[in-house]
């Protein structure tokens, strides 16, 4: 199930990107300025890694979703999930805004993955090695994240029970 539901946000992701994100694109050059990715290599590693983001982003949603097997209610746990992510993640305030400190944390964090990582890429805010270490730190929280989900997956499967069926 999880990798069905993975391949549907896939999907719609791509629709998305084709579809929303190409025609806002073609207006924004059209009305302001726009300046290209930091290099070839940036642009060709920031796709894989917008990719990386939507799946970590995916698997954290799923584990926030699958908590309900054992919860009565899961708003709040979403609620939490999901602001420290929209926090943490770098889309509210990049994360080179915070504290030096508290910014080497949050890019251990898989939240950094979900945004901050492929627009970093993309600017050139990451290059040479650290711009590898980034992705191959998006590439173990997806990793982690992936396996996680389909342990708890199998595990909310043994605990359920149907009635009537």
């Amino acid at each position: 199930y999880q990798f069905y539901a993975l391949s549907s946000q896939l999907g719609r992701s791509f629709y998305y990107f084709i579809f929303r994100g190409i025609p806002i694109f073609a207006v924004m050059v059209a009305f302001f300025p726009w300046e290209g990715p930091h290099s070839f290599l940036a642009f060709i590693l920031f796709l894989p890694s917008l990719a990386l983001g939507v799946v970590i982003t995916f698997s954290l949603r799923f584990l926030v979703g699958i908590s309900a097997f054992w919860f009565l209610d899961t708003k709040g746990f979403r609620a939490i999930v999901m602001g420290a992510g929209t926090f943490l993640s770098g889309f509210m305030l990049p994360i080179s805004f915070f504290p030096s400190g508290f910014a080497k944390v949050c890019e251990w964090m898989p939240f950094v993955g979900q945004s901050y990582i492929p627009v970093a890429i993309y600017l050139g805010k990451y290059t040479g090695m650290v711009m590898m270490n980034m992705l191959i730190r998006q590439v173990g929280w997806t990793i982690i994240l992936i396996v996680t989900g389909k342990i708890l997956m199998s595990m909310a499967v043994r605990k359920l029970v149907i009635q009537g069926g």
